[in-house]
């Protein structure tokens, strides 16, 4: 029996409650027949898609099998994916003559209180090798008794340095919920809907429906209470604002324009499309790989008080910008209201290129508490300066003479916006310097 080759000096787990396999969730392919117009059917799809996303988290918190990493919680999940990856984790704690824990993978080399520890030694070589042999035969029960007995051992030696229960079922949710695959489609999907029958209704073919406004607000705020929790959780379980990273970074900019929208369409309707596919876009970005969810202890260089604040500035800021530029894309494809939705981008961009402004003065603040200078020409601060002088330009030359024709505004609004683009993921992906970790 493969529970009998851990020496059971290890670790004395008794009797465990074995965690059953997650079960698959199965969608019916039947296509129910609603009454009304096809808009109508459209939308309740999509509000039946986005209620998938807390039941297969649900299933997920129950479910799921883990132990801790530095502290954090890894699921079986993440060993199915790749075996490999777990064998090079580091989740085995041992406390020096100093009394301080170090965790070590498996593959590690062990310092010498474990050599000494025949049975210890063998725990930490072999125990997973069998929890991977326990999931590749899909034999749950003894995967889960293997998991608990590391958990055990987890906990005997670094008790009080793990997570409170709390904190534990806290990160189990995050993990199932963080990536935002479902929310991003909806979100796009509805967007793009609304964004259509927007320009149809300033051309005059159809009007919007009452009911499918009324549908993307309850979206929107379905998608924001989702984000909400999302960031919270992030936040609660890390310690730390979520205000570095690619991930946490395109979830706060579509946070934004959904907080920036929501409150704002009944004065402004186009804002409600245009913020949906905003936050559509961001969600996208942070379902790709490169953007990890993954928690972590935070920078020093972010523990300075500016940096709350300036990050902020900047992102709302940014989805400002990012409203005014689809605002300019639907000023060039209805010229009939090409005027109208010229006045509407200038009344966003005020305060854009004042968040802007704000964020770029922060952040010498910050500059100065963390790296000891307020301006040091690095290629994040040098293109938020040429963004700066790119939006200020659009603005003052709103103004003068060929400038005030409503179409090459919205034109330079949107070849504007990629300066934004630039700065954010052509300084992160190519140029580099000291904002690599925005």
């Amino acid at each position: 029996m493969l529970r009998t080759s851990i020496p059971p000096t290890v670790f004395d787990c008794g009797p465990l409650p074995f965690t059953r396999p997650r079960a698959a969730t199965v969608l019916s392919t039947e296509v129910p027949k609603f009454s009304g117009s096809v808009i109508h059917k459209i939308t309740l799809l999509l509000l039946l898609a986005f209620l998938a996303i807390p039941l297969s988290a649900r299933e997920g918190v129950e479910d799921e099998l883990y132990v801790y990493r530095y502290g954090r919680v890894t699921t079986v999940e993440l060993l199915e994916e790749d075996p490999a990856v777990w064998r090079s984790m580091p989740v085995f704690p041992v406390r020096d003559s100093a009394d301080v824990v170090q965790w070590y993978a498996a593959k590690d080399e062990l310092p010498q209180s474990v050599m000494d520890d025949f049975d210890r030694w063998v725990f930490i070589r072999k125990s997973l090798g069998m929890v991977e042999k326990a999931v590749r035969e899909e034999n749950w029960e003894e995967a889960g008794y293997l998991i608990d007995g590391i958990r055990a051992y987890q906990e005997k030696v670094a008790g009080d340095t793990l997570p409170s229960a709390a904190k534990v079922r806290a990160e189990k949710l995050y993990n199932c919920i963080a990536r935002p695959k479902i929310p991003f489609m909806v979100s796009l999907a509805a967007g793009l809907l609304l964004f259509i029958l927007t320009i149809l209704s300033f051309t005059r073919v159809r009007s919007v429906p009452k009911g499918m406004t009324v549908a993307a607000i309850v979206l929107s705020s379905l998608l924001l209470a989702y984000l909400s929790l999302v960031l919270g959780l992030n936040w609660y379980v890390s310690g730390h604002a979520p205000l570095s990273g690619t991930y946490c970074v395109m979830l706060l900019i579509a946070w934004l324009a959904l907080l920036l929208a929501l409150p704002l369409c009944r004065r402004i309707p186009v804002l409600l499309p245009s913020g949906l596919m905003l936050a559509g876009f961001s969600m996208l970005v942070a379902s790709l790989s490169f953007a990890d969810p993954s928690l972590t202890a935070a920078n020093p260089a972010l523990q300075s008080p500016f940096l709350a604040v300036h990050v902020l500035s900047m992102m709302v800021s940014y989805s400002l910008l990012g409203l005014a530029a689809l605002n300019g894309v639907l000023g060039l494809a209805v010229k009939s209201a090409s005027q109208r939705l010229a006045g509407i981008s200038r009344r966003i961009l005020y305060p854009a290129v004042f968040f802007l402004t704000a964020g770029i003065i922060l952040g010498s603040f910050w500059a100065k508490s963390a790296w000891g200078s307020y301006w040091s020409w690095d290629p994040k601060e040098t293109w938020a300066l040429i963004t700066w002088l790119i939006y200020g330009s659009v603005l003052l030359c709103a103004s003068l003479g060929v400038f005030r024709r409503p179409r090459l505004f919205h034109l330079c609004t949107l070849l504007a916006f990629g300066a934004v683009l630039f700065t954010y993921f052509g300084v992160n992906f190519i140029l580099g310097g000291m904002h690599a970790y925005a």
